[in-house]
């Protein structure tokens, strides 16, 4: 299926984004198409009365949708997949919408919750290493390895900064912080 330049324009906008007229246009070759894959054509149906219907409809309550989720439902509920009729009516297209919206929503609310999850995991790991940082300085401390003065000179940061860069916890030994400076 060949689009016009105006939905190519517009395709990964959101409703609510596009010029009314622009809406219009668009609607009005999404309506065209559907009517086609349906079996009816422009003398059969009143067009511009639905295609007005339509425009509002989508523009009311449907303004988040991007337009290229708009022109899916358009072509799947006309093929029959997202349910309704056989006949191009305003009833079923707002069934086709509100189908394709539900859709779009699920996958935008995995969306978000895959990116939350990252995030939380990349400060859970970004926590562990800083407590790990903080329990080695610790038993350093404990063990006599280090003074208080050493401990003062050795940065809880760099320590992290070790694990990040892949060096296991047992092989960062304070030496590697502590420039010309003697043990204990």
């Amino acid at each position: 299926m060949e689009h016009s330049a105006t939905l190519k324009t517009y395709l990964n906008y959101t409703v609510g984004e596009v010029p009314r007229e622009k809406l219009r246009e668009i609607i009005d070759e999404l309506s065209a198409t559907a009517m086609v894959n349906m079996g009816g054509n422009e003398t059969t149906i009143p067009l511009q009365r639905i295609i007005e219907s339509i425009t509002m409809l989508v523009a009311k309550q449907y303004y988040e949708l991007p337009i290229s989720k708009v022109a899916s439902a358009f072509w799947r509920g006309s093929l029959g997949e997202l349910g309704g009729t056989t006949r191009f009516t305003l009833r079923n297209v707002n069934l086709w919408l509100k189908e394709s919206h539900q859709q779009w929503g699920e996958e935008h609310i995995r969306e978000m919750s895959r990116k939350n999850r990252e995030k939380y995991d990349a400060y859970e790991k970004a926590d562990r290493d800083v407590i790990t940082a903080c329990r080695m300085k610790i038993m350093w401390r404990l063990d006599k390895r280090i003074t208080p003065d050493q401990s003062d000179k050795i940065h809880v940061e760099d320590i992290v900064h070790r694990l990040r860069d892949g060096f296991r916890e047992r092989d960062i030994i304070p030496e590697m912080f502590l420039a010309n400076e003697h043990r204990l």
